[in-house]
């Protein structure tokens, strides 16, 4: 006689899924997939599909209470959200049947850093993206730079940034790394002020992609402080023992005054220069813009030290050359974070000889008088010096000078 089996229960259909997901996500679709299926008289066949593709079936050779059997993820196709939906079905020799289903995304796909952004610096003329080793970027005070990301779909999230603020030997802080949370794509990067260097980031996602280093052209924060103690405008003005009559130095020929400027920190970005007849600086004569890459052509100025792309160091010779008392010889210098420098010196320059006339009250045709004769003596000078006056042969008795009128001076002489 033949058993007979009456079995109306189901078989028992189970999925161990993926150990380590981030909210349903992992970052590869090579995830192995264990299941079984168990019954409590006999199982008959296990069968497993990936978005309604079979991927697995096997059947029982014997009887035996349960089957089991594994698949990896990446021999299915996922849909377009990244899902792998996973169905496994029991069925029993019976013919009762069950099934398991299970769900995970596949994120494999890393974050990608699209741009840099600077809120309100003084010059943002740099690469924002793709960076060098040139400065591009320039503040007066500490700054939040902005990163912009993409993480392609399917996607679990970009969830952080790592940043490295690498600083320049010459830069008041040192380097520097730090994680910050992006929220909608977007991150924003401490710089503290008086920092000099370099921005590196990289972008995190929620099952760990990281995306390629990014990073812009350099930064700079240069304080005022920082200015100050660094820039410096040098004139080496030739000495001379004359002084007018406000005691002014005073130049009996065109004055050339070596002129040096440094800017070691942010790098000159304009000079202005001039020569002008009251102590404002208004009245700009000479002005050289100097462009980002450093690169210029002056008659007056040339590059003595640089930077990178900064022109840190410049010099000219700039001459004083109008015959006129009390004038000032200025230069500004405007470095690339918007700090100004400035520095004058006054002088005058008198390249006219006095003139000397004299006049007698009385002329005879031939050199005999009967009484002593006036001479008067008048000088036009800007810069006269009745103690500097010397007469010679044997004369009579020099009065006192009288300045008579502007640059005029008289005195008379008997003889």
């Amino acid at each position: 006689i033949k058993a007979v089996y009456i079995d109306s229960s189901a078989p028992k259909a189970s999925i161990e899924g993926v150990a380590d997901t981030v909210d349903g996500w992992v970052n590869s679709a090579d995830q192995v997939i264990n299941f079984k299926g168990t019954d409590d008289l006999s199982m008959d066949t296990l069968e497993a599909t990936i978005n309604g593709k079979s991927v697995f079936s096997t059947s029982a050779h014997d009887k035996v209470t349960d089957l089991s059997g594994s698949i990896n993820l990446k021999d299915g196709s996922p849909n377009s959200d990244g899902s792998y939906n996973v169905e496994v079905k029991a069925t029993d020799s019976s013919g009762n049947t069950s099934t398991a289903t299970y769900s995970v995304k596949v994120d494999d796909q890393k974050p990608i850093i699209k741009n840099f952004t600077f809120v309100s610096p003084t010059y943002a003329e740099g690469k924002t993206f793709g960076g060098t080793d040139e400065y591009g970027f320039f503040f007066q005070d500490s700054v939040q730079v902005g990163v912009e990301i993409e993480d392609p779909a399917p996607s679990s999230g970009v969830v952080s940034v790592d940043y490295k603020l690498i600083a320049a030997p010459d830069s008041k802080i040192g380097s520097t790394s730090g994680k910050v949370d992006v929220t909608s794509s977007f991150a924003n990067i401490p710089v503290p002020i008086d920092f000099k260097g370099y921005i590196e980031a990289t972008a995190m996602d929620a099952v760990k992609n990281v995306s390629e280093p990014a990073r812009p052209d350099g930064v700079i924060t240069e304080s005022k402080n920082w200015n100050v103690s660094t820039a410096l405008i040098k004139m080496d003005v030739p000495t001379t023992e004359h002084k007018d009559n406000n005691s002014t130095p005073l130049y009996n020929k065109v004055v050339d005054v070596l002129t040096n400027i440094l800017s070691p920190v942010a790098g000159i970005r304009q000079l202005d220069w001039g020569i002008s007849l009251t102590d404002a600086l208004d009245n700009s004569k000479e002005k050289l813009d100097i462009p980002l890459s450093g690169s210029y052509s002056s008659s007056y100025w040339s590059t003595v030290s640089t930077d990178k792309n900064l022109v840190t160091q410049t010099k000219a010779t700039l001459s004083v050359k109008d015959d006129v008392n009390s004038q000032t010889l200025w230069t500004t210098a405007t470095d690339r974070a918007g700090h100004v420098s400035k520095y004058m010196t006054k002088m005058s320059v008198d390249l006219t000889a006095p003139v000397l006339s004299v006049q007698w009250n009385q002329t005879n045709p031939t050199p005999y008088y009967n009484s002593n004769r006036v001479a008067t003596l008048t000088v036009t000078d800007v810069n006269f010096d009745p103690s500097l006056v010397v007469i010679q042969g044997v004369s009579g008795t020099l009065g006192a000078w009288s300045n008579v009128a502007t640059n005029t001076w008289v005195n008379t002489i008997t003889c």
